[in-house]
């Protein structure tokens, strides 16, 4: 119990940094009395650890509770932010689509362990998501991006943390997408069109970046 207090009180306060919030109005946020955020994280459960975790993730991509819902198939788009808020507790499967869907280990959604990223649960996710390509899309990667093509060379190119957010940016993007960011990247990043831009397009962008392991500064 102590371990996940230690997390859950982890997660809170880098939700907290990351906003750029007081206490206070982190506490007036998530509906919460400040006396819990402030004082009483070691009474945490592991539910909660779980709760923070998922919105932790969530902000990480800017994702509203209701595209997060939409992007993993549920039926309702209030169905995160029940899970969020502790109303619904996801069944097994729905943890595991999590996990899958940003690449991080079940472990450390729900609170048993403080490894965010394991290789088995990066790969795991990568495959199951290549899988879901259509020849061109994988013949685009293995032309424009051969380091990120193979798992070998993304083993040696990427670190967890990049692997992990090119994972969710294929999964927010289309292949129409990819093949739009391939053909106007440098365009975009030597400063055409860039006032233009709309968070979609900033995704695809990002994304492209990083497959290119390219130092993106600009958007």
């Amino acid at each position: 119990m102590q371990e996940h207090n230690e997390i859950f009180s982890k997660r809170l306060k880098q939700l907290q940094i990351s906003q750029g919030l007081s206490i206070q109005e982190f506490a007036a946020i998530e509906n919460a009395q400040d006396s819990f955020i402030g004082k009483s994280w070691i009474q945490a459960e592991p539910n909660q650890v779980f709760q923070a975790n998922l919105k932790s993730l969530r902000y990480q991509y800017q994702l509203s509770t209701s595209e997060l819902a939409l992007k993993l198939g549920y039926k309702y788009g209030s169905t995160i932010s029940e899970f969020e808020n502790g109303k619904t507790t996801p069944s097994f499967n729905s943890l595991i689509s999590l996990a899958a869907f940003f690449g991080v280990t079940i472990d450390w959604l729900v609170g048993q362990s403080k490894i965010k990223y394991t290789e088995e649960s990066i790969a795991n996710a990568e495959n199951r998501l290549y899988g879901q390509f259509d020849k061109p899309t994988k013949s685009l990667l293995k032309r424009e991006y051969p380091q990120y093509y193979s798992l070998l060379s993304r083993q040696s190119y990427y670190d967890f943390e990049m692997r992990s957010t090119i994972l969710v940016g294929f999964q927010l993007l289309s292949s129409k997408d990819l093949w739009w960011g391939t053909q106007h990247f440098y365009d975009i990043v030597q400063g055409k069109y860039k006032k233009f831009l709309h968070k979609k397009e900033k995704r695809i962008i990002k994304l492209i970046s990083l497959l290119k392991i390219y130092p993106l500064q600009v958007i």
